[in-house]
């Protein structure tokens, strides 16, 4: 499982790996928050072992301390209903049962993402593309409704997740029998397919529960996703 190597991690050190790994950073995203709580819930999960995807979201509430505001039982059957399991499956096949609440300049940004972590060989490269989206966002939707701010928590959380998992990538590419370069382009597939149910889980957590809850929501997802690889 992709989260079995990184138990130890703590958040301060993946801050410290974002800040020393990626030379550009996206400033004045008003939902910069999400990403930072997500990463904050991740590392709470990965520390106590992660697993699927409810039993991620009953763990964020019963050892992480996210309060959800209804019980737990029906947080969980809410929550792993709206993430899907698919593994399949990028950023917008994710996101079209909400279509409706996108304009068509808003939902392109799902498709733009997509391509900006298909086209990206290196964390560097995706953080960059990334920061480019984020800002232009930024520019275009200053998150006056609930799709614009989704969309700023969906760039926010996949920029933080990015460095969570670029972090705990180093123990991964240890390899005693000399095939380094194989298992870094696993190991990168596998990120690629956490950071697109990640960031659809941020989005679709605020859509539903808010701000307070998409953070968590997306680090539900990215866990649940990790163990499944």
């Amino acid at each position: 499982m992709m989260h079995s190597k990184i138990l130890s991690f703590s958040v301060l050190s993946f801050a410290l790996a974002c800040s020393a790994s990626f030379e550009s950073r996206a400033a004045d995203n008003p939902q910069e928050r999400v990403g930072i709580e997500h990463n904050i819930y991740l590392d709470c999960l990965m520390r106590n072992g992660g697993g699927t995807t409810k039993e991620s979201l009953r763990m964020l509430v019963e050892r992480c301390k996210f309060d959800p505001g209804i019980p737990v039982d029906e947080f969980v059957e809410i929550y792993a209903g709206l993430l899907v399991d698919d593994l399949s499956l990028n950023v917008a096949e994710r996101m079209k049962p909400y279509r409706s609440l996108y304009t068509e300049e808003q939902f392109a940004f799902f498709d733009r993402i997509d391509q900006a972590l298909a086209s990206s060989a290196t964390p560097a490269e995706a953080d960059r593309a990334l920061a480019d989206l984020e800002q232009e966002a930024i520019a275009s939707f200053p998150g006056r409704d609930d799709a614009e701010a989704s969309l700023l928590a969906l760039l926010s959380t996949a920029r933080h997740s990015l460095a969570f998992w670029t972090a705990a990538g180093s123990p991964l590419l240890e390899d005693r029998n000399g095939g380094v370069e194989a298992q870094r382009l696993r190991w990168w597939q596998k990120v690629l397919i956490v950071l697109g149910a990640d960031c659809a889980g941020a989005a679709i957590g605020f859509l539903v529960g808010g701000p307070i809850g998409a953070g968590a929501i997306g680090a539900g997802a990215s866990s649940g996703t990790g163990s499944a690889l």
